[in-house]
């Protein structure tokens, strides 16, 4: 074998082992791109981790209303801020896992609760008018110098954000009724995972699926998951908001009724604690805002009345919050085949 075979072979492996090392380089970054995007991305939370996490900004939503009621700032704004970030959480971890119609409705949730916060500060810091009927020792009238200027601005913020909202959701219904996106999930592969959990359970046996009130894979009204179906009274609730403000107690009372409805039907469906208290909370503001519009605060009692409803929400859902789950929640949700109840 001559001098120049031996060189060009000495080239060649010399060209693959640099390919080898360019390959495994681009592997190894591959895999640290990865590992940093999964460290920033939001750890999907254990279903009773999550389940918690939503009482906690129900009861935010509702501490935040109570505040606004009270006009008690001191209140209403710690509420509002800590519900914007465990809702803003909520989003993410539903962009992550959750299908296009939850994540939608879930920002849509999340802009109409920075509209109202937008709203109730600017009622707090800048309204013109005076309520006597809920004078206390932390309201005598606005913070700052009243400015119905101000105030305005406020205000048609928050119709803004309302009005961008609703047309953002009657584009995604449309687009919802010709391509079929309900079913589009933003993640193929969670939709297959929860397949084959949904699979694994059926073979495990129909026991433990009966201990849930609705199934995910149910279809309310054979159209909506009940994921989705426990969010679309966000679309009447910001309806409700945008008459409120323009003095239009008529149609606001109406989309009011309509929210009382599906509160209750969610209620029905899935019995659980949180839906009893939204309830109460819908029902509180109904009693708000018709004391507002119509009895124009000249009484005490309809106040008192809401206090009344929001303050035992609040209630109901912080027993919920420091409650221990039942014992069968936690073997159902690990995994584990053990019984739920002992034979001795």
């Amino acid at each position: 074998m001559d001098v120049s075979s031996l060189r060009e072979m000495d080239v060649s492996s010399i060209r693959d082992n640099g390919k080898d090392a360019l390959q495994r380089l681009a592997l190894q970054l591959r895999s640290s791109l990865k590992a940093g995007a999964t460290l920033l991305r939001p750890r999907p939370l254990h279903k009773r981790a999550q389940r918690r996490a939503e009482n906690a900004w129900l009861l935010c939503w509702l501490l935040k209303d109570l505040g606004w009621l009270l006009l008690c700032g001191p209140l209403a704004w710690p509420a509002a801020i800590v519900a914007l970030v465990l809702q803003a959480h909520d989003v993410l971890l539903q962009w992550e896992s959750g299908t296009v119609a939850e994540w939608v409705h879930g920002l849509a949730t999340l802009c109409w609760l920075t509209g109202s916060s937008v709203w109730m500060t600017a009622q707090l810091l800048f309204e013109p008018e005076i309520h006597k009927g809920r004078a206390s020792p932390w309201y005598s009238g606005s913070i700052f110098t009243a400015s119905e200027d101000n105030y305005h601005r406020g205000v048609m913020l928050m119709q803004t954000i309302d009005v961008s909202v609703i047309v953002f959701l009657v584009g995604f219904y449309a687009a919802s009724f010709w391509g079929e996106v309900w079913s589009t999930s933003a993640d193929p592969t969670g939709d297959a995972i929860r397949q084959r959990r949904a699979a694994l359970k059926d073979e495990a046996g129909a026991s433990a699926a009966s201990l849930e009130p609705l199934s995910r894979d149910t279809l309310v009204f054979g159209v909506l998951t009940p994921e989705v179906y426990s969010k679309v009274f966000i679309v009447p609730w910001i309806l409700k908001d945008l008459f409120w403000c323009r003095q239009s107690f008529i149609p606001a009372i109406l989309c009011l009724l309509l929210v009382t409805v599906l509160m209750a039907d969610y209620l029905w469906l899935f019995k659980k604690w949180k839906n009893l208290a939204v309830l109460l909370w819908t029902t509180g503001t109904a009693v708000w805002m018709s004391n507002d519009l119509v009895m124009h605060e000249q009484e005490m009692w309809p106040m008192m009345l809401s206090v009344l409803f929001f303050a035992v929400g609040a209630c109901i859902l912080t027993a919920a919050l420091v409650a221990r789950p039942p014992r069968e929640d936690y073997y159902r949700e690990s995994g584990s085949k053990e019984e739920f109840n002992p034979l001795l």
